[in-house]
């Protein structure tokens, strides 16, 4: 148990470093991303600190647990509740609140949107970057494979 909370939190140590990266070099300069520019009306950086926060929570819960774990049965953290309250409903609570507030299933509906106007007005080349995004395929397309390729660099 204890070896699978150490890893949970390595993973999301380096979830929240690269997270945190991401979002501050998207901070500074938002034109090295046009997904982003392609409709400022969609809160892109707010989703990035709901999925920071909730990372962090994460993290806060999981080294409770491995207290508790660590304690035993007869240790202070298994022995009072206001622990269990406070480091692990309180987290979850936060977590809960912040993806009410924005969604996941709109930003999907937004970057369909998106994708579905970009067809209409310019054409599936340019929207390469925002299908790679998403997760798409990048087609058969030999011209398509090329700019998807700099993707990764241009979020």
């Amino acid at each position: 148990m204890l070896v699978g909370l150490l890893v949970q939190l390595l993973a999301l140590g380096v979830f929240l470093v690269a997270c945190g990266r991401l979002h501050g070099h998207l901070r500074r300069d938002p034109s090295a991303s046009r997904v982003m520019l392609t409709d400022p009306t969609v809160n892109w950086l707010g989703y990035f600190v709901v999925m920071e926060i909730a990372a962090a929570m994460l993290v806060v819960r999981s080294v409770v647990r491995g207290a508790e774990y660590l304690g035993g049965v007869g240790g202070v953290v298994a022995r009072y509740e206001v622990f269990v309250y406070v480091f692990d409903a309180v987290p979850m609570l936060v977590v809960v609140v912040g993806f009410l507030v924005l969604y996941p299933a709109r930003l999907v509906r937004e970057v369909m949107r998106l994708e579905s106007i970009g067809l209409k007005a310019a054409g599936a080349g340019e929207l390469t970057e925002m299908t790679a995004f998403r997760g798409g395929s990048r087609g058969s397309d030999p011209e398509m494979i090329g700019q998807g390729a700099n993707v990764g660099t241009s979020l």
